[in-house]
């Protein structure tokens, strides 16, 4: 579906294939599967460096019982969030077409917060940095 999905994307804007086009070796993917003790977040962190910037490209998420909220900060400023208690027992998440991209040398970190008393998270991130 999601390979459908991306070809008639293709298909309808062209151009999306041009602009998103990177060599493979200028990626270095940070793809994250994150599960978070009790009562804690599930952190995925790519650190800024100079002259490489950051994509983000899906996350999923979970609790194991509770609700919470999934976050999206570059140098510390939110730039996306879930709504309160997006986030429950059954996968969430996101894909952005084209990747989101953060400002080159800037740390990207997507957090999914406590899902409650007793509860773990679980955050997987498909994320890369050229």
């Amino acid at each position: 579906m999601l390979r459908l999905t991306v070809l008639l994307l293709l298909l309808i804007h062209p151009g999306l294939a041009l602009a998103q086009t990177v060599h493979p070796s200028q990626l270095n993917p940070r793809n994250a599967h994150v599960v978070s003790s009790t009562n804690s977040a599930a952190v995925v962190t790519v650190t800024g460096v100079p002259g490489r910037a950051a994509r983000l490209i899906s996350f999923k998420a979970r609790c194991s019982g509770g609700t919470s909220t999934v976050t999206v900060t570059v140098d510390g400023s939110t730039v996306w969030a879930t709504a309160t208690g997006a986030i429950g027992s059954t996968d969430g998440g996101a894909i952005w077409i084209p990747a989101y991209l953060a400002t080159v040398g800037k740390t990207l970190v997507v957090t999914l917060a406590s899902c409650g008393s007793g509860n773990t998270g679980t955050l997987d991130a498909q994320v890369e940095q050229w």
